[in-house]
């Protein structure tokens, strides 16, 4: 089925490398990640071993990809204080009225048996 495929994306687009490009989906892209390039290398490889030449079987290093630029951190929705149901409802509240000035909350945990983790939605 590959085959064919293959054969419809070379014929579409004129030539083996556009057709490579076609079929890895980057027909409309600038670049296709090297696709097309290392098949053709490999197909120009098997070629020569298959005219008899000698060929060398080091690998290629392939080329160091471009450093990615780091994402800032999010804040965290996520809290790992410790909240009394009864807080945890007044702040429900509050960010269901954004318009309402906000209170600090005490900082103090609430007694060791009743402490309750409650994850924000």
């Amino acid at each position: 089925m590959g085959v064919k495929v293959l054969q419809e994306c070379i014929a579409r687009a004129g030539s083996l490398e556009g057709g490579l490009r076609y079929y890895v989906g980057a027909a409309n892209l600038p670049d296709d990640g090297g696709y097309a390039t290392k098949v053709l290398s490999e197909h120009f490889r098997l070629r020569q071993v298959a005219n008899g030449k000698n060929v060398p079987t080091t690998d290629i290093t392939p080329l160091p990809l471009p450093a990615a630029k780091p994402i800032p951190a999010a804040p965290s929705m996520l809290s790992t204080k410790a909240v009394a149901p009864e807080e945890a409802a007044s702040a429900t509240q509050e960010s269901a009225h954004p318009a309402s000035p906000t209170t600090a909350e005490s900082e103090t945990p609430a007694p060791g048996s009743e402490k309750v983790a409650l994850l924000a939605h």
